[in-house]
């Protein structure tokens, strides 16, 4: 009997039958290769934004001087990402380009910090890799949306750019980048509460977490069945 239950284990084990376990979730898993320069990218990506800051930094300051009454701000040509992008911007855009760098400088915290938290407990899939290019963008646009939401509601049309502190702006909507994911959840339930609809769980509704359960993967195929003398035994 125990001889045709190590059968039945051999054969298991040979059919490779994927089995949930409490240490690693389901799914394809990123191999340390590809780990490694999705990091670098992301490094880049850290140094991209920093550069683009400090470069669009010149016409930002420029824009927010006090000048004598009918004394408009000088354009600016600005280079950012390495110098990739160039445009031509004046007073008031340069400080939309501002929220929008300084969103994605406060995503970028978000994302590195959830990157080498799921590297580090070896439980990175495949399946989230858009997760990080995706929040990049939803945390810059969170902080030109903050930015044009101030703007609107704290400003009256008829504010100098000299008025607004360019410090502020950009740390505001570095706070906003950074915390994009929980601010979109407590959002999209205030909503929903005002209109009456079901809620959304948050991150309750999404799985993969960094230290998963048995719960979260779905159960495993049995091992087929081995025919023995004394009966049918199931591995």
């Amino acid at each position: 009997m125990r001889f045709a239950r190590s059968v039945g284990s051999a054969v298991a084990q040979s059919a490779d039958v994927p089995a949930a376990s409490n240490d690693v979730p389901c799914g394809r898993h990123v191999g340390p290769v590809a780990a490694a320069v999705m990091g670098v990218l992301l490094f880049a990506v850290a140094l991209a934004l920093m550069q683009s800051l400090v470069e669009l930094w010149t016409a930002v300051d420029s824009a927010t001087q006090t000048r004598p009454n009918g004394v408009a701000a000088p354009d600016h040509e600005i280079a950012i990402l390495f110098g990739s992008i160039r445009f031509g911007t004046v007073a008031s855009t340069s400080l939309i380009v501002l929220a929008f760098l300084g969103g994605g400088l406060g995503a970028f915290l978000h994302v590195a910090t959830s990157f080498t938290t799921f590297v580090g407990n070896r439980t990175l899939l495949w399946r989230w890799m858009l997760w990080y290019p995706a929040r990049l963008l939803i945390g810059s646009t969170l902080g030109a949306v903050f930015y044009f939401l101030v703007r609107g509601g704290f400003f009256s049309s008829s504010t100098l750019t000299s008025d607004i502190n360019p410090y502020g702006i950009a740390g505001l909507a570095a706070l906003v980048g950074m915390l994009s994911k929980q601010a979109t959840d407590k959002l999209t339930n205030l909503f929903e509460a005002l209109f009456g609809q079901q809620p959304s769980q948050g991150d309750e509704g999404r799985l993969d977490k960094a230290n998963p359960t048995r719960d979260e993967c779905p159960t495993a195929p049995s091992a087929p069945a081995i025919s023995t003398k004394g009966g049918t035994v199931a591995s």
